[in-house]
């Protein structure tokens, strides 16, 4: 059996529960879905497309690297490894996307 200062004290913890419950669904229900800038069916061909491009990139900087010897400029280095390095990693995010590990 309860007292009643017992059962006025439930009542009233649990009603502004229930009101910040409906808040939070209207709310839910007013804001507008998040769409991602690039579709996720695309990111197998952006993986495959990022990540060839940057081992043709990295191949073209290791044959100078060889090849160059004592002519070797910082210069022509640059650009073939930040344009290669950024081909690889982009590579890599779309395939962990596509693998399903968002990150």
């Amino acid at each position: 059996r309860q007292t009643p200062s017992a059962a006025v004290v439930r009542v009233a913890v649990a009603l502004p529960l229930r009101s910040h419950r409906r808040e939070w669904r209207d709310k839910a229900e007013m804001e507008t879905p998040y769409y991602p800038p690039i579709d996720p069916k695309h990111f197998f061909a952006l993986a495959l497309a990022l990540s060839l491009a940057g081992f043709f990139l990295m191949a073209l900087f290791f044959t100078y690297e060889t090849r160059a010897g004592a002519s070797r400029t910082i210069l022509k280095e640059l650009p073939l490894a930040v344009l290669s390095s950024i081909c690889l990693g982009g590579g890599t995010l779309f395939l962990m996307l596509w693998s399903g590990l968002y990150i």
